[in-house]
């Protein structure tokens, strides 16, 4: 995990603590977000003329002389924070903003301007007074758009992507910066304190050269809240201009009263094309039209939110595929088409998104449009848990910093990029290397779909340009997605819920199912599904909900192949289908009766091919479709036969592995004791030398030169393809009614 991180860690950790005492008061989060403004401008002095009761509560925790900013600004903030306030009795406020100031992490981050939004953050994800997280995501309304999509970015983070962004200030008042989905300000906060730095004037800089704007009309206003603090901060005096910050709004009995939550989406498409009623909303709940602020800009930043469009509410779904057609399949990609829009021509914007739109096929078009426009300048693969608030594989961000050119061009763009050496722990100028643009296109010519590989050695280019596909008619492999049989509640037993002693008759109405998982060689499956008719109910029931009656891949269930898992969080591995099974959509497999299926496993398992899915898909989502392209090499007779031996000892091997995982239908209790572990201990070393072996010969097969193998070594992804978790297996503690 990037070392970079660990202060928004730890901020996020003592912030939990804040909010969880808040929420088991049952508080709103608009009181939450205030007492964490009111304790912000405090610690400053800054505590704007209320009544009586809220100043003498502030009075009693503070040791600095209070001030009443009596400025536009500072009766804005008024305004804001005494209806929330209203809320809490004077007690729970003293007992709260007394804990604020009796720990010092508190006071550390209360001298953030950003301590508020903060707060804001830990108000979506846990307040207990509405919807939860999950039932919002799941509920697809337009309503819920800001709050399911809200993940703001790590300190550090912003502060890169701001400086990626500016780059130099323009000189003579030229600099026009924008971030089009502000949230609470994480980077219109660096932003700002750089253009002052800079010399910028700041009421030239709040008046014309910042702006935010977002769908949440209380972020919008403590993005406001967080540029008043940082001027406070930068010794600013007197009375502020009010920043340019907005939040869209509906102003009209026509519009739909959910157009306004497509946001600044409705900036990228022709005045003509948006729904009417649509405005501008300002911190001073002024109306303006949408034409009221630039319609480009010289610099722009964003961490965009994202939401696939299998998720989206139907309007947005709908909106995006008319007006952004080559990008409409996620937020984010949606909102790096408009960054493209509105950006100047010689214009730099720089986002922190997911990097599936470098690699994954559906967003070809886009790349190609997007390269025609624009030229990447800094591409930064972060990984999983670049957001502590938001854990999991499958969120991979990056950072992406571009350039608007001058003219479209389809020639070959010269010199070179950054990008962000693998494996480095910050973001610092050591921390990357140049790439030069004419390799990389040349590389990207050469992949099928045209991934954006910063990583693919030139060589295993070529192999992809050079060699046919295995997925290639004359080799005979056959590849099939799985059984959907729309209900798996309904169709697949656990083994131990069949009880198959107690209950023979199981034995006969359930066959094996093999529905995902992530072991490599072999495992037994611990499902089965209940097929007492060859599949006669299956077939009723997936009619009766729209689908074939014929059942996916039902030409080789019972056969022998390998089968991976969909998702694999571990990596890519492969395995044997266990004996006369049924295979899931979720454990799709190849067959071949042409070529020993022992080879076909341990050429998947290879080192190699690990490192080339990692090119065609760096995702945690491998597809067939994946699998089709890799380049084959048919292997001569004798290296069919080694690899095939080789691998029939590592599926031996993990038959016997079979006995010390407690989560297997082979499990045998008494295999957990201590003795056992030397046991297993030598039965992971022989199979890392047999997959070593493998590895060797495969490599071998294709040529492989010194890069190519030095990138394999490099590469995290073949690192993961081990056994080293039965290890873990052997500490955990033995549950009967475990379940995968």
């Amino acid at each position: 995990m990037p070392n970079f991180l660990d202060e928004d860690r730890a901020r996020i950790r003592e912030l939990g603590k804040v909010h969880r005492h808040f929420t088991r008061l049952n508080r709103q989060t608009d009181s939450i977000v205030a007492v964490g403004a009111l304790y912000a401008l405090a610690r400053r002095g800054l505590v704007p003329a209320m009544e009586k009761t809220t100043r003498t509560t502030i009075e009693e925790f503070s040791a600095r002389e209070i001030r009443h900013d009596q400025s536009r600004f500072g009766r804005l903030l008024t305004a804001w924070l005494e209806k929330p306030l209203s809320y809490l009795a004077k007690e729970d406020l003293r007992g709260l903003l007394r804990q604020f100031n009796n720990q010092k992490a508190f006071q550390r981050y209360g001298e953030e301007p950003l301590f508020a939004g903060w707060l804001y953050q830990f108000g979506i994800l846990n307040d207990v007074s509405e919807r939860s997280y999950g039932q919002r995501r799941t509920g697809r309304n337009m309503d819920e758009l800001a709050a399911i999509t809200r993940w703001y970015t790590p300190s550090a983070i912003a502060e890169f992507i701001v400086d990626e962004a500016l780059g130099e200030p323009r000189k003579n008042g030229a600099t026009r910066f924008l971030d089009p989905a502000c949230g609470a300000g994480h980077l219109l906060i660096p932003a700002f304190q750089k253009m002052l730095k800079a010399g910028e004037n700041v009421e030239d800089l709040l008046e014309k050269r910042l702006f935010g704007l977002d769908i949440d009309s209380l972020a919008v206003q403590m993005a406001g809240f967080a540029i008043y603090l940082a001027c406070r901060d930068a010794g600013l005096k007197g009375d502020l201009p009010i920043p340019k910050l907005f939040c869209f709004h509906q102003d009209s009995p026509e519009a739909s009263g959910q157009d306004a939550a497509l946001g600044s989406f409705l900036l990228g498409i022709p005045a003509e094309k948006r729904p009417g009623g649509i405005v501008l909303r300002d911190l001073e709940n002024n109306i303006l039209p949408l034409d009221a602020i630039p319609s480009s800009y010289s610099h722009l930043a964003a961490n965009p939110p994202y939401l696939s469009n299998r998720l989206m509410p139907e309007q947005m779904r709908d909106f995006l595929k008319e007006h952004y057609q080559d990008c409409h399949y996620d937020l984010y990609t949606s909102f790096i088409e408009l960054s493209a829009r509105l950006l100047e021509p010689g214009g730099r914007g720089s986002f922190i998104c997911q990097n599936s739109f470098l690699n994954i096929q559906r967003y070809a078009n886009f790349r190609l449009a997007f390269s025609k426009r624009c030229q990447i300048e800094t591409l930064a693969l972060l990984g999983p848990g670049t957001f502590a608030t938001r854990s999991g594989e499958k969120v991979n961000s990056a950072v992406l910093t571009f350039s608007r050119k001058s003219e479209p061009s389809k020639e070959r763009d010269n010199g070179s990029l950054r990008i962000l050496k693998e494996g480095a722990k910050d973001l610092d100028k050591t921390s990357f290397e140049s790439l030069s643009r004419a390799d990389l296109q040349l590389t990207t010519k050469s992949l099928p779909g045209h991934p954006i590989a910063i990583h693919c050695p030139r060589e295993l280019a070529d192999m992809f340009r050079d060699l046919k596909p295995l997925g290639a008619p004359e080799f005979r492999i056959h590849l099939t997605n799985g059984l959907f049989t729309c209900n798996n509640k309904k169709f697949v037993k656990h083994f131990r819920d069949l009880e198959l002693e107690k209950n023979p008759k199981n034995a006969t109405d359930y066959v094996p199912y093999d529905k995902g998982g992530g072991r490599k060689w072999y495992a037994t499956t611990p499902y089965f599904l209940h097929w007492p008719d060859d599949g006669a109910t299956i077939r009723e029931y997936r009619a009766a909900r729209g689908q074939s009656r014929r059942l996916p891949g039902e030409d080789f269930y019972f056969r022998t192949g390998v089968t991976y898992s969909y998702i694999g969080t571990s990596g890519f591995t492969a395995r044997l289908l266990s004996e006369n099974a049924v295979f899931d959509i979720a454990s799709s497999a190849l067959f071949s009766d042409r070529i020993d299926i022992l080879y076909l496993l341990g050429f998947l398992n290879s080192s190699l091919i690990q490192l080339m899915l990692s090119i065609l898909n760096p995702t945690v989502n491998f597809q067939i479709g994946d699998l089709r392209k890799l380049p084959y090499i048919e292997p001569p007779e004798q290296v069919e036969k080694s690899i095939a031996h080789l691998t029939s000892q590592a599926v031996a091997i993990a038959r016997e592995l079979e006995r010390f995982d407690h989560q297997s239908p082979k499990f045998e209790a008494s295999s957990i004791a201590k003795p056992e572990r030397a046991k297993v201990e030598e039965l992971l070393a022989r199979e890392s030398m047999i997959q070593t072996e493998i590895n060797r010969i495969i490599l071998d097969l294709y040529g492989a030169g010194a890069s190519l193998k030095n990138a394999i070594e490099a590469s995290a992804w073949v690192k993961k393809n081990s056994y080293r978790g039965y290890l873990q297996d052997l500490e955990k503690p033995t549950v009967a009614s475990s379940r995968r």
